[in-house]
């Protein structure tokens, strides 16, 4: 089974060419995991609110957040399933979204 492009695509997906819904991959820095961790993501972009979901080393996870067309920044947590939150922020400068990270007390 393959799956069929949508004829009538969403008509309020975020058109600014920084924040494209459909297909992300990115990586994390972590001292205890040297290197680029790498992650998979599928993220929606809506009228300034982001969604999604990924996978990464850790496991799977959801993602909620907001983003602002007019200077590229973003915000949103990384809830793994039955595990942790991270919360991000970061910046679109056009060439992807860049930032730092943590985990939440």
């Amino acid at each position: 089974m393959t799956e069929q492009p949508d004829a009538h695509p969403p008509l309020d997906l975020e058109a600014d060419p920084r924040f494209p819904s459909g297909p992300w991959t990115g990586y994390f820095l972590q001292e205890l995991h040297p290197g680029r961790n790498k992650m998979d993501l599928h993220l929606t972009f809506r009228q300034g609110q982001m969604s999604g979901d990924g996978r990464d080393m850790v496991g799977d996870f959801i993602i909620t957040g907001r983003y602002q067309t007019s200077d590229g920044q973003c915000w949103w947590h990384k809830r793994y399933l039955g595990k942790h939150d991270v919360i991000y922020k970061g910046y679109n400068e056009g060439k992807g979204i860049w930032g730092v990270w943590e985990i939440p007390p």
